[in-house]
């Protein structure tokens, strides 16, 4: 039998049950304190491995570049100075890169003229290899060619693409696509390409002057003139005849000429001609986009300029023929 003095008094057990419930609480609080703070560490840590890889990644990409060696040597035949041009496309990286894409610059505000003789696109640039093309030929095409530059496009073994400025800046470029636009500055950058149109060291102003030759009404047409133009090495133009102008009128008839030529040999040059809906008055804003486009193949002789050797597809600098003694 329980005596009344032994009896628990209601408050105590209030007490006692707020006790427990308190310390239910701070064991409750103490486990959700610790796992948000294992969560915000997880968090933290996550943040911190992202931006690690980003650093890491964009340090990988900086060892990617490309960069023009412009000097003079004495022509001791000449008794004067002779200028060679050098493109150096390098990766320093443990990592090979693909798909790289160069773009020569020139002037005192840096203007692209295009890849030159450099593959467009190189598919595999290996880690740790530099490459050269000489660009000596190709850049005396153009006018205003002081320090001459390069940017770069490539895209690195995690799939992610980079583009290097002509100011050396490196920005990550992935997902975005090039375009045509409209401007109003087409015709001033037509211009800086195609230079002088009488001009026969300019592929640009040599393959304009071809078809605007095809184009022109029958009585404007000058047989001369036109063949002039020509690569008499080429087998193509060995039974060319005025009557065969109309056809290449029907064939050529839409289609203007392109800006930044080629060059897959120094002496050979690529010129893209495009149909005018997809091309004239707009510009290319990105890196390179595809278009349809027939090619016409320039060969060079340092005594005659260039010359128009076929049009169509692109030929390969092997196939083709050059005068006697231009190497």
């Amino acid at each position: 039998m329980i005596s009344a003095a032994s009896a628990p008094v209601p408050w105590q057990d209030t007490v006692q049950g707020v006790g427990t419930l308190l310390a239910v609480f701070v064991a409750v609080a103490a486990f959700l304190w610790e796992a948000l703070r294992a969560h915000r560490l997880e968090r933290e840590r996550d943040v911190a491995l992202a931006e690690q890889e980003t650093r890491n990644q964009r340090t990988a990409a900086g060892f990617v570049f490309a960069l023009v060696v412009d000097r003079y040597t004495p022509d001791p035949e000449r008794s004067s100075y002779a200028r060679e041009a050098l493109v150096h496309v390098g990766n320093e990286g443990n990592h090979p890169v693909f798909n790289v894409i160069v773009n020569v610059g020139v002037g005192f505000y840096t203007r692209a003229i295009g890849p030159l003789s450099v593959p467009n696109p190189i598919p595999v640039m290996p880690a740790r290899q530099t490459l050269t093309w000489d660009i000596t030929v190709p850049l005396a095409a153009h006018d205003d060619t002081q320090s001459p530059t390069a940017e770069i496009g490539f895209t690195d073994t995690d799939g992610r693409r980079w583009f290097r400025a002509f100011d050396g800046t490196l920005v990550e470029t992935t997902g975005e696509v090039a375009q045509a636009l409209e401007t109003d500055q087409w015709e001033t950058v037509a211009r800086e390409q195609m230079g002088r149109m009488e001009d026969r060291q300019k592929p640009l102003a040599v393959a304009m002057a071809f078809l605007n030759q095809i184009m022109a009404e029958p009585d404007a047409f000058v047989e001369d003139d036109f063949r002039s133009l020509l690569a008499p090495e080429a087998n193509g133009w060995t039974d060319f005849n005025v009557d065969q102008v109309p056809a290449l009128r029907e064939d050529l008839g839409e289609y203007g000429v392109g800006t930044m030529p080629s060059y897959p040999a120094p002496y050979v040059a690529h010129v893209k001609i495009v149909k005018s809906t997809d091309a004239i008055g707009k510009v290319i804003a990105g890196e390179g986009m595809v278009i349809e486009a027939k090619i016409i193949t320039l060969t060079y002789s340092p005594e005659r300029g260039w010359r128009v050797y076929g049009f169509g597809l692109p030929l390969a600098p092997d196939v083709l023929q050059f005068p006697s003694g231009t190497f």
